[in-house]
C-alpha cells in the first residue's frame, strides 16, 4: 500500500481523460479501446494500492475545522516617529493632559488607523494615581482608551518609552482634531509626570502639540511635538493544525481514502474503482462496435 501525491493525482486525472479524447480526434496508430483499457487499468490500480492522498504541499492551507489563530506584529510604517526628546511638559497641578494632534487633511496623522501609542514619560517626586493613554477629549473625557498606568508603580524616575496597544486586534481611525496623548489629574506640588517633547518640527503646523489646563482648556503649540510613535498592527493568519472529525491527518499531512483499521474505502477511494470500471467498459463498447 503507498501514497500519492496530489499532483501526481491531479496529473493522471488530466492524462487519463486527454489520452482517449487525443486518440478519437487524431485517430492515433493505438486503437481508443486500447487507451481506455489502460486508463480503466490505472484508476482501478490506484483503488487497490493506494491509501492516501498525500497533502504536504499545502501545510500552510488552512482546513475544513482547523482552529485558526491570529498572530499580531506591528508595523513600522508609523504615522510618527518622533525620536529625539529636548525637554518635557510636566503634568501636576498646572497641566492635566498632553497630546498630538492632526490640524487638517495634509496632517500625517489624519485618517490613519493606529493600534499602539509609544511616548516617553518619567515621574517627579511620588505621584499617585492613574495615567490613561488614548484619544482624549474635554477636562476628564477620554475617548477611547488605549491603555493606563498606575503611576506610582508603573512609572521611573528616569526618562523610559512606554508602550500602550489595543487589546483584540482594535484599532482607532485618527479624525480631525482627534487628541492622541496622555491624561493624568491627580499629581500635587513637585509629584507629577514628565511627558517629553522635541522641537524639531514633525508635521509642520499640519499636527500640533496640545495641552490641557487643569481649567479643560486646549492650548495649541506648533513649536514642539510630542515624543511619539504610533503603530498600526498587522494581523497574520496561522493554522494550528487541530481538527475534528475530518480525513486528514494533521502530522502528515494526508487524505486518508481508506479507514487504517478496517481498510474500508471512502467515497473518493470508491471513485477511482468507478472511473476505472467505466474506461473499461467503454474500451469493451468501443472494441465491439469497431469489430
Amino acid at each position: 500500500m503507498s501514497d500519492i501525491p496530489f499532483l501526481v493525482l491531479t496529473l493522471l486525472i488530466a492524462v487519463t481523460f486527454l489520452l482517449p479524447a487525443t486518440a478519437y480526434i487524431y485517430r492515433t496508430r493505438f486503437p481508443i479501446s486500447f487507451i481506455l483499457f489502460i486508463c480503466g487499468a490505472i484508476w482501478i490500480f490506484l483503488f487497490i494500492t493506494t491509501d492516501n492522498i498525500d497533502l504536504s504541499y499545502a501545510t500552510d492551507i488552512p482546513r475544513t475545522n482547523d482552529t485558526i489563530i491570529q498572530i499580531p506584529s506591528y508595523s513600522l510604517n508609523y504615522p510618527m516617529n518622533v525620536i529625539t526628546s529636548d525637554a518635557s511638559v510636566s503634568l501636576q497641578t498646572a497641566n492635566f493632559g498632553l497630546s498630538e494632534r492632526p490640524v487638517n487633511i495634509d496632517s500625517l496623522l489624519y485618517n490613519v488607523k493606529i493600534s499602539c501609542i509609544s511616548m516617553d514619560i518619567s515621574k517627579t517626586g511620588a505621584p499617585t494615581g492613574t495615567a490613561t493613554i488614548g484619544i482624549l477629549g474635554g477636562t476628564s473625557n477620554i475617548i477611547k482608551t488605549f491603555g493606563t498606568v498606575d503611576v506610582a508603580t508603573g512609572i521611573t524616575t528616569t526618562q523610559r518609552t512606554y508602550t500602550f496597544c489595543l487589546s483584540n486586534h482594535d484599532y482607532w481611525v485618527i479624525s480631525l482634531y482627534d487628541k492622541i496623548g496622555i491624561f493624568y489629574n491627580t499629581g500635587t506640588a513637585g509629584n507629577g509626570l514628565n511627558i517629553y517633547t522635541q522641537t524639531t518640527g514633525f508635521d509642520g503646523t499640519n499636527s500640533v502639540r496640545a495641552t490641557l489646563s487643569s481649567a479643560g482648556t486646549w492650548t495649541d503649540s506648533s513649536t514642539t511635538d510630542v515624543r511619539m510613535i504610533l503603530t498600526t498592527e498587522l494581523v497574520t493568519i496561522e493554522n494550528t493544525g487541530t481538527y475534528t472529525n475530518t480525513p486528514f491527518d494533521n502530522a502528515t499531512s494526508q487524505y486518508q481514502l481508506k479507514n487504517p483499521i478496517t481498510g474500508e474505502p471512502n467515497f473518493v477511494s470508491i471513485m477511482f474503482m468507478f472511473l476505472g470500471s467505466i474506461f473499461i467498459l467503454v474500451g469493451i463498447l468501443v472494441e465491439t462496435k469497431w469489430n
